[in-house]
């Protein structure tokens, strides 16, 4: 199998690495999964439906946290966001936590309070059709 070098000097050989303890899927340690949940001090979820239309609000922040984002969604009204980032030098969940949640009380245009943010490693990802 040919091997596939990256710009980044990185090389991976796609099939054979492992994803979730499945030898031989195709994406192994190239990408990596996180779930990150908006909760306030109060530790409730918060909405941050309203806070991906502008600039310097909540999605950008927690996105600018990430190294390599290749894609996130979210579930908004739930707290939830999705990110799937580049898996080669890809920050610890624990370390992202911990940078979300020193963003504050008062994040982007609706003074989201992050401050119990959590950040966990994402073990799957789910994609259907229409």
């Amino acid at each position: 199998m040919t091997t596939v070098t990256r710009g980044s000097q990185y090389s991976f050989t796609g099939a054979t690495e492992v994803l979730n303890g499945t030898s031989g899927a195709q994406v192994g340690a190239s990408l990596k999964f996180y779930l990150v949940t908006i909760i306030n001090g109060s530790s409730e979820a918060q909405n941050i439906t309203a806070e991906d239309d502008a600039d310097n609000e909540v999605f950008e922040k927690i996105i600018g946290q990430f190294g390599g984002v290749i894609a996130y969604d979210s579930v908004g009204a739930n707290g939830l966001v999705y990110v799937i980032t580049d898996g080669h030098a890809a920050p610890a969940a624990s370390v992202v936590q911990t940078a979300i949640r020193a963003l504050g009380t008062s994040v982007g245009a609706n003074t989201i309070d992050m401050s119990l943010s959590t950040v966990v490693d994402g073990v799957s990802f789910t994609v259907s059709g229409s």
